[in-house]
């Protein structure tokens, strides 16, 4: 058996319209599975729980849908540096994100919080 962190995305969107911008969360679960692909098949069944019609959700105060739209990314996790361990433990790295930014002014921005470009490299 191997751990596995799966990026679930979700969309939100207005029930009337489906207009941009589109408000989007992405959770990383774990996932406990023999291979890469029994993994990706827990996923998608988890992912899917995600698309609930609550009649109670709102966006802005007005009535909206959250949308399964898929897994993003899936990742075998990998223990911490120097342990021969790949469990979920302290430390260990469940995932990851590369990603480029235009200089290391947009970096330094992006590193207080501020909204800037950058390019997924995934």
């Amino acid at each position: 058996m191997a751990w596995y962190a799966a990026s679930v995305v979700v969309g939100y969107f207005f029930r009337s319209q489906r207009i941009d911008p589109v408000s989007v969360e992405e959770n990383v679960v774990l996932i406990d599975a023999e291979d890469r692909e029994t993994a990706m098949g827990s996923a998608l069944k988890l992912g899917l729980n995600y698309a609930v019609d609550d009649p109670t959700l709102e966006i802005d105060g007005k009535p909206a849908v959250a949308q399964f739209i898929g897994i993003r990314k899936l990742v075998e996790i990998c223990g911490p540096v120097n342990t021969t361990s790949d469990e979920p433990i302290h430390g260990a790295e469940i995932s990851y994100f590369t990603y480029t930014v235009e200089n290391r002014s947009d970096l330094d921005a992006l590193m207080r919080g501020e909204a800037v470009r950058i390019r997924l490299d995934e």
